[in-house]
């Protein structure tokens, strides 16, 4: 899928900085894709000032600047090059049928048809397309096809270079924590950010179906503070450090007769989990969902993991770091393990520098 993927810019690096923009943070990771060896040479993580971005567009160059200057800085990277994602509210990206077809032909094909499915106005976006494999007739083909606003990613890039850095590709998140994945070509990812959260099926290593929903940590956050009548911060506290559990699968007697803001919150994201599911077999009739992977800032909720298992019947895991990625000195195993989900996407940007082409 990623060696057919041609995205908006181009380039093979062995040493790549895979930079993940999301709406709360900028994530950072920087990566040595040598052929024997694959080895994390840098991670870091700021959060972005309140303003700073709005709905995805920087509303002060020279401040972003500073922050990724800051940013690089703080965690040691010292390579140029650079692949970047944006958050999922900026991108858009859809499956669609064409009739089977080579690759340069379908690339002409959606010159002329792109507008049919893009939601945005003719002349203002970049797109890309990937052949994401034929249906059961062999008549058709799957195609996935992406799109970013100009006005979002032109400014981005400029930023990018003008602190020194060389962009190389721009891609969507689902195909970057993928590269992070093992065991995950037929299944389900759920993406937890601060605000919103991704939830990708995969089918064969090809993401299927893409959904953006306003469920987020920011909505788990709030209900501890109502569960527990706590401050903004403290109720964060509680949830980053897990001083207190949430969503047991046998709840005390004495709760039996109500549900926490937590269950409820956590109920509303099972829901859409279940929902993509059904979509995604009902347009896809043979595909199987084998398990459901948790990731992001927002999947170290304790008990979460476990809750959502037991609610769809489906084995859920935590996103672990790839037993095949190597820390360098530079890199705590114990902090790669603590942020590895919300630091997944911008690793898996960084690996893309390793692939062949």
């Amino acid at each position: 899928m990623f060696t057919r993927f041609q995205r908006l810019f181009t380039g093979h690096e062995e040493r790549v900085i895979g930079i993940d923009i999301g709406t709360e943070s900028v994530k950072l990771a920087e990566v040595s894709n040598q052929r024997q060896q694959q080895q994390l040479l840098a991670i870091g993580l700021l959060p972005i000032p309140v303003g700073l971005l709005a709905d995805g567009s920087i509303a002060d160059s020279k401040e972003f600047q500073d922050l990724l200057r800051q940013l690089l800085s703080s965690c040691g990277a010292s390579a140029r090059n650079v692949v970047l994602s944006l958050g999922s509210r900026s991108i858009f990206a859809r499956e669609v049928l064409f009739p089977a077809m080579a690759e340069k032909e379908l690339r002409e094909a959606m010159k002329w048809n792109v507008e049919k499915y893009v939601p945005y106005e003719a002349g203002s976006y970049y797109y890309d397309v990937a052949i994401a494999g034929k249906t059961k007739s062999n008549l058709e083909m799957k195609v996935l096809l992406v799109a970013v606003l100009r006005n979002t990613i032109n400014p981005i890039i400029s930023t990018i270079k003008a602190i020194g850095l060389k962009p190389l590709a721009v891609e969507i998140e689902s195909l970057a924590s993928y590269r992070t994945l093992e065991g995950a070509a037929n299944s389900v990812v759920i993406d937890l950010g601060s605000e919103l959260s991704q939830i990708t099926a995969f089918q064969q290593g090809s993401p299927a179906v893409i959904r953006t929903i306003g469920i987020g940590g920011r909505r788990f956050t709030e209900a501890i503070m109502h569960d527990l009548s706590l401050d903004y911060q403290d109720a964060e506290h509680v949830k980053q450090c897990q001083t207190d559990s949430f969503l047991q699968e046998q709840l005390p007697v004495q709760q039996l007769d109500k549900q926490s803001q937590v269950e409820l919150v956590a109920g509303e994201l099972i829901r859409e989990v279940r929902r993509t599911i059904e979509y995604h077999q009902n347009q896809n009739p043979d595909a199987s969902i084998n398990n459901l992977f948790l990731t992001g800032g927002g999947a170290k909720l304790k008990n979460l993991s476990h809750y959502i298992a037991s609610q769809l019947d489906l084995p859920v895991q935590l996103h672990q770091p790839l037993r095949s990625l190597v820390p360098s000195g530079n890199v705590e195993q114990e902090r790669l393990n603590d942020l590895f989900p919300q630091l997944a996407v911008a690793i898996g940007l960084a690996l893309r520098g390793g692939e062949d082409r």
